[in-house]
């Protein structure tokens, strides 16, 4: 049976830059997060990474506006569109002696307005670390900033 549902940690940008972390939580079997992501005019790119860990860890299956596609051994998972305000929710497993496995959905503004729909993904990946993590980080890999007030927030549950 899964306890309710706790926040673990949430950050919340006081001056733009390209990284929102939350860290030193206490590990839970499943964690869910929430990215807003404010772009502060130069376009923004969010990508998720697990206790500082890149090199080649990460692989993501994506469906983005209707195009399939793959991202195999990567430095985190690249969740975004090079684009204005974001929006990522996700679900990730945090079992001790697993593969950590993720699922979300992400959407952007596109256009301002109602005359333009949003663009929007959704993903699944896995993590190839076994321990159980303790920080999440969501970076901007693109040439603006997440402005002031862009915030990660991660639940957990047992």
């Amino acid at each position: 049976m899964v306890d309710e549902w706790n926040e673990l940690g949430s950050t919340t940008l006081s001056v733009a830059g390209d990284t929102i972390t939350v860290s030193g939580f206490t590990e839970k079997k499943f964690n869910e997060y929430l990215t807003f992501a404010i772009d502060n005019g130069g376009g923004v790119g969010t990508t998720l990474t697990l206790d500082g860990v890149g090199g080649t860890s990460y692989a993501l299956r994506y469906n983005e506006n209707g195009t399939e596609g793959t991202r195999l051994n990567d430095s985190a998972w690249v969740l975004r569109f090079n684009a204005a305000d974001q929006l990522d929710i996700g679900y990730i497993s945090n079992i001790a002696g697993e593969e950590k496995l993720m699922i979300g959905w992400h959407a952007a503004q596109n256009v301002a307005g109602a005359g333009t729909a949003p663009n929007r993904s959704r993903f699944a990946g896995k993590f190839v670390q076994t321990a159980q993590f303790t920080e999440i980080t969501n970076a901007n890999d693109q040439g603006g900033d997440f402005d002031t007030d862009s915030n990660l927030t991660v639940f957990g549950t047992d």
